[in-house]
């Protein structure tokens, strides 16, 4: 049975948030490809079979051949597109044990577990930029993210 599509690209943009950070502190840089069968190019194109090399954790260019000796992933079964933005987002609002808005009396302590699990599920789901409105925490949050 295939996986279906929202579970696929979760699994994706996991995937790659992970192989673009997972790099030794010091090591050399060593391109990855990513051969896909559907790329959305971000500027209104849709390509097919093609690739996208990432150089130091950014994408260096698509399309062309794969440069020798590189690290490639057959993502050729999923569609691979930019990370998503979301202007307006709240990452510590969440719901308490109880099933209810959490408030100001939640310990802070709690409110950040939430914003940092809210982020990662964020991440997890495709957004890769996000403006944060509202709370002070968020701040810290955006800072803790950010190291």
């Amino acid at each position: 049975m295939a996986m279906p599509f929202r579970l696929r690209f979760v699994v994706f943009c996991t995937t790659l948030a992970l192989l673009l950070d997972a790099r030794p502190v010091g090591a050399q840089e060593q391109p990855i490809v990513l051969k896909a069968s559907t790329v959305l190019d971000g500027r209104g194109k849709t390509l097919h079979n093609t690739i996208v090399v990432v150089e130091g954790g950014k994408i260096a260019r698509v399309g062309g051949s794969a440069p020798k000796g590189v690290v490639t992933y057959d993502l050729t079964q999923l569609t691979v597109l930019p990370g998503w933005i979301d202007a307006h987002v709240h990452p510590t609002w969440h719901f308490d044990a109880s099933g209810r808005l959490a408030g100001e009396n939640e310990p802070k302590e709690q409110t950040a577990l939430a914003g940092a699990a809210n982020s990662w599920k964020m991440l997890a789901a495709g957004f890769t930029t996000v403006q944060s409105l509202g709370s002070p925490l968020d701040k810290d949050l955006r800072d803790a993210i950010d190291r």
